[in-house]
């Protein structure tokens, strides 16, 4: 596929305006690693984007829920594949009524959905794993600090996973770096 790197949200909004402006309803998918700004770029672009709905995985995967201390103490394993949960997630998000869905999560690009565009969000690992980090220890100040380092970093092994043998990089239509942006 064919891919353009944009590095300003102006520019990808304005590029997804001309590309959604030939189709009545438009589906895009957000992917890329934990921390990379995925959230940050869906809610900005559902903003810019008029009678866009953002529908956040995060929200109807509960993926929150892996992070209990019983499942960091005792492993877990995150799986990618198609199958997993897709008749709930295409239930939920066929929930939202708007012509322009905003799909937004890791592993989103898996999900069997006609997407209309995807856009892999690019940041580079060292800095999802810091903000990964620094959120859950502001978020859950039950768990210690170690857990949440171990759970950080079986989870980024599943997204290595997942870039590896699935490769949305590869998919995507557009590459948004937000490691050459303001990283938050």
């Amino acid at each position: 596929m064919s891919q353009k790197h944009i590095l300003k949200l102006s520019n990808l909004t304005d590029f997804l305006l001309d590309k959604i402006s030939k189709k009545p309803s438009f589906i895009i998918a957000i992917d890329g690693r934990g921390g990379g700004d995925k959230s940050t770029l869906g809610k900005e672009l559902s903003t810019k984007l008029p009678n866009s709905k953002l529908v956040q995985l995060d929200g109807i995967l509960g993926d929150g829920e892996l992070y209990t201390k019983e499942n960091i103490e005792k492993g877990f394993e995150i799986d990618f594949s198609e199958n997993r949960s897709s008749a709930e997630m295409i239930k939920a998000i066929s929930n939202y009524k708007s012509p322009i869905l905003i799909i937004e999560g890791c592993f989103s690009f898996r999900i069997p959905i006609n997407f209309n565009f995807r856009i892999w969000v690019e940041c580079d690992k060292s800095i999802c794993y810091q903000r990964l980090v620094n959120r859950e220890r502001a978020d859950r100040l039950d768990i210690a600090t170690e857990l949440i380092i171990l759970a950080n970093t079986k989870y980024q092994e599943c997204e290595d996973e997942y870039i590896r043998n699935y490769q949305p990089q590869e998919k995507a239509n557009i590459i948004y770096n937000t490691y050459k942006t303001k990283c938050t």
